[in-house]
């Protein structure tokens, strides 16, 4: 399965930034964020880790919050963290 990068995301307005979710094979999804009243500033990005609930997943070792002010190149490595979870139970 290719893994998205956040180059690839489509991005649609949210609460004055912008919002984007990735879907991965496991289960799991990614929400991604920028700008607005997030926790991002210029060209950082706010990610969090859904469950298939649709609900912040605080358990995983990737994080037990939401990721903020990351740089590209962390912020592709989170999604890349996401995606090799294992499968949802």
């Amino acid at each position: 399965m290719k893994i998205a990068t956040i180059q690839e995301l489509t991005w649609k307005p949210h609460l004055g930034g912008y919002h984007a979710e990735v879907k991965f094979e496991n289960g799991y999804t990614a929400s991604v964020l920028r700008g607005g009243r997030f926790y991002t500033d210029n060209g950082t990005y706010e990610i969090a880790v859904i469950n298939s609930m649709g609900k912040i997943d605080y358990t995983t070792h990737i994080t037990n919050d939401v990721l903020g002010y990351l740089s590209l190149s962390k912020a592709n490595k989170a999604l890349q963290d996401i995606a090799a979870l294992p499968v949802l139970q």
